[in-house]
């Protein structure tokens, strides 16, 4: 697989993910600048908030514990990927950026 294709990949799951998360949200959110909000960093610190916490258990159920364990491993695994990619926080390799 190329880099092209891989980066392809990871941008068509990164999608289903953020809008797993919108969906998420839609349910225990009704204020549309908040879900954006959240967005803007899924799965960041404020989602384990006490208050969005005890939504999404109430949403998910017996799924919660699976649904925080998912989390965690994507967003370390994210973190990682942008670390060994010496990518900058939006995901951009500033390498490749062109300053002109």
């Amino acid at each position: 697989m190329g880099l092209k294709a891989l980066w392809r990949a990871l941008d068509v799951e990164f999608e289903l993910y953020r809008s797993t998360c919108e969906l998420l949200l839609s349910k225990i959110i009704a204020d549309p600048s908040e879900i954006k909000r959240l967005l803007e960093e899924p799965g960041g610190v404020e989602w384990r908030g006490p208050d969005l916490g005890r939504a999404l258990e109430k949403l998910l159920g017996h799924s919660y514990p699976s649904y925080l364990k998912t989390m965690d491993g994507m967003n370390s695994t994210v973190a990682c990927l942008k670390q060994r990619l010496c990518l900058d926080a939006n995901g951009e390799a500033s390498f490749l950026v062109s300053t002109s």
